[in-house]
């Protein structure tokens, strides 16, 4: 169970925090280790704090949104983790917080207790908190760092907004044709042994018709192993991801994946660069925006020309991710040193770009969707039209 505590350092400052432990007496005993004299402990109480799920990126920007508020409203970073602590909206964020405050408590910097909470915050963000804490700029470093995901999560929303329509469109035909088969095939079976001479495709309709209705306790159970193996590769994050970036490499989607991991990539260094980090730690930690494993490796070589001494404008040329204006945005920036300013340019162009081939694929998929399903539908149809008109050669 957990307890929370009041304690004195060796500072005498009161460090206040909450720790988990068997009883009372186990939850003393490691507060003293920790070196500090404790002046209160109770058992905390217990919240209801709703069904435990996990973390989307939407509480996570809406969470961080509320601490950055909280310290911008002038109370101390370990007050704003405590508020955090009390807040119900999300279950794992609050005990996330929880821990952090207690980290906080013990003075460990932000950065390392949010890296060590148990959320899954972007490593972007923690390398922000961090030069924030060498600058004195924390609420700053955190607003950037939360412009940075809302700008991540818009671009992942593009991607689901292109493929959920074909995807609805693929599911209503696969049911439609299920359908048929399970409905309307089975009617004309009959016709197989009836008509001696029935052309290929009628003969291919009703026999894969019949047979579905001859093993149809099978087909179900297969059909329900195959779904209940796809929720679970869908329910990992990193499958998903991998499942994803496999889908961007399609003709058609490639271009478009390329332009967004690109607009995700300069607006990510840009900021990363304006708060003073590392040219090379913002080039490893930016590459983290990009999906494709190609685009990743690319970067990585990149990384390696700057590190040993090389412009990022010629290092990153002959990849060809870039168009020409891009190369000559970076160019310029590194030449007058506004390299974070000319990156972020560059973000919002791309993204803008991006935004128009999402739309300019939906308008193709979409079409594209309806053609191939009305195509097999109407297969299928013609198919059961043939074997119905075979019987004009039935002899009587």
């Amino acid at each position: 169970m957990n307890f929370r505590y009041e304690a004195v350092n060796r500072q005498a400052e009161v460090i206040r925090g909450t720790i988990d432990a068997a009883s009372d007496r186990d939850a003393l005993l490691k507060v003293q280790r920790d070196g500090l004299r404790v002046i209160r402990l109770d058992p905390a109480p217990v919240t209801l704090r709703g069904v435990r799920r996990g973390v989307s990126q939407r509480d996570l920007i809406i969470a961080m949104r509320q601490f950055s508020t909280l310290i911008r409203s002038g109370i101390s970073v370990f007050e704003a983790a405590g508020a955090m602590a009390r807040s119900t909206f999300a279950p794992a964020i609050a005990e996330g917080f929880e821990k952090v405050a207690g980290q906080l408590g013990k003075g460990v910097p932000l950065s390392r207790g949010l890296a060590e909470c148990g959320i899954r915050f972007p490593p972007y963000l923690i390398e922000l908190v961090r030069a924030g804490e060498m600058t004195g700029k924390t609420a700053d470093c955190l607003e950037d760092a939360l412009r940075q995901m809302e700008f991540d999560e818009r671009i992942a929303r593009e991607i689901r907004g292109a493929l959920t329509y074909p995807a609805v469109l693929i599911t209503a035909g696969i049911a439609a044709v299920a359908i048929i088969f399970l409905a309307v095939v089975p009617r004309f079976s009959d016709l197989l042994t009836r008509v001696d001479d029935m052309p290929l495709l009628a003969h291919v309709v009703l026999a894969s018709g019949q047979f579905l209705n001859e093993h149809l306790t099978e087909a179900g159970a297969l059909l329900l192993v195959a779904a209940t193996l796809v929720f679970m590769q869908l329910r990992d994050a990193e499958r998903r991801a991998r499942l994803l970036a496999q889908v961007l490499t399609l003709p058609g989607f490639r271009t478009w994946a390329r332009v967004s991991d690109m607009a995700r990539w300069a607006g990510m260094l840009g900021v990363l660069l304006r708060h003073r980090v590392d040219i090379i730690d913002a080039l490893e930690l930016s590459r983290s925006a990009i999906r494709s494993v190609d685009l990743r490796q690319s970067l990585a070589d990149t990384s390696t020309k700057v590190r040993g001494g090389g412009k990022l404008a010629a290092a990153i040329e002959p990849m060809g991710a870039l168009p020409a204006f891009g190369i000559d945005l970076i160019r310029v920036g590194e030449q007058s040193g506004r390299l974070a300013e000319m990156l972020n340019s560059l973000s919002e162009i791309l993204s803008d770009m991006a935004k128009e081939r999402s739309e300019r694929l939906v308008a193709l998929l979409e079409p594209a969707a309806i053609i191939i399903i009305g195509g097999v539908i109407g297969l299928i149809m013609t198919g059961v039209v043939l074997a119905i008109t075979s019987l004009n050669t039935v002899n009587i």
